[in-house]
């Protein structure tokens, strides 16, 4: 790796020689910089709106529990196909659309990068 910024390696691993793959941070890679995060639930068969007012559309993580698995998260995606339900965001907010019929806990991660 070319020599520059900062870099950590995993353990057991020598910073100096670790490949990407083995280094836990480096800034030879885009990072995602977390502008906001928490977690909320989303009822049932309704959208929860997170307010964020970035201005333009972010990255962004949301993870809800599993239909029918109490405690297993996964990830909710823009399609409502797989765990029936999807995020998706616009200039100034963050969606979790919920159309299962029990309410559902999350756990959101809005980054400053843009979409």
């Amino acid at each position: 790796m070319a020599d520059y910024g900062i870099k950590i390696s995993v353990p057991g691993n020598d910073v100096l020689a670790a490949t990407a793959r083995y280094l836990s941070l480096t800034t030879g890679q885009n990072l995602f910089k977390v502008f906001a995060s928490g977690s909320s639930t989303v009822n049932a068969s309704s959208t929860l709106t997170i307010a964020h007012n970035l201005t333009y559309k972010p990255n962004f993580l949301v993870f809800i529990e599993s239909v029918g698995v109490s405690g297993q998260m996964e990830l909710c995606t823009a399609s409502l196909i797989t765990n029936k339900a999807r995020a998706y965001a616009n200039n100034t907010n963050l969606y979790v659309k919920n159309t299962h019929t029990a309410s559902r806990p999350i756990f959101y991660y809005i980054m400053y990068d843009a979409l």
